[in-house]
């Protein structure tokens, strides 16, 4: 039976994060894995095609707020329909939608951090404070890309 993986990423812009997920979309095609990415943005982007060159199903869930119960609603219902076996987040928004998601549809989920956040609660207190929720009580693991930020957010 093949493993459907969810990517869930902020946007489907060209970034560190996304080209990372073209990588990752490359190398599932050669094992047994399903990948379904899903932006919090348009799919409609260049970098949505080349993820569909490597295999990966996209789709795209815009809004205007991060906290659309619309899209949150259309978002499990996807999750859900897809069958995925576990959800994989990267980035700050997606992590949070993710974590809630992953928690209503009792999929396991995996947070990425591939930046360091040391000003976010300054700037973006909710949002901080959101993520840090999340990453505390409802993901099953933080992912760290790099031991900078590994240092820097293990007291999240």
């Amino acid at each position: 039976m093949t493993l459907r993986i969810a990517q869930l990423v902020d946007n489907l812009e060209i970034g560190g994060a996304q080209k990372l997920l073209v990588t990752y979309a490359h190398a599932a095609r050669h094992r047994d894995v399903a990948v379904d990415v899903i932006g919090l943005g348009s799919a409609a982007t260049p970098l949505a095609a080349e993820l569909r060159a490597a295999g990966a199903r996209v789709v795209g869930f815009p809004s205007r707020s991060l906290l659309d119960p619309v899209r949150l609603g259309r978002l499990v219902r996807h999750l859900r329909h897809s069958n995925v076996g576990v959800i994989q987040t990267h980035l700050t928004y997606a992590n949070i939608l993710g974590a809630v998601a992953g928690r209503l549809i009792g999929r396991p989920v995996v947070a990425t951090l591939h930046s360091i956040s040391e000003e976010a609660h300054v700037y973006h207190p909710v949002r901080n404070a959101l993520e840090t929720w999340a990453l505390r009580y409802a993901v099953q693991r933080v992912v760290a890309v790099g031991r900078a930020v590994a240092e820097v957010e293990r007291q999240r």
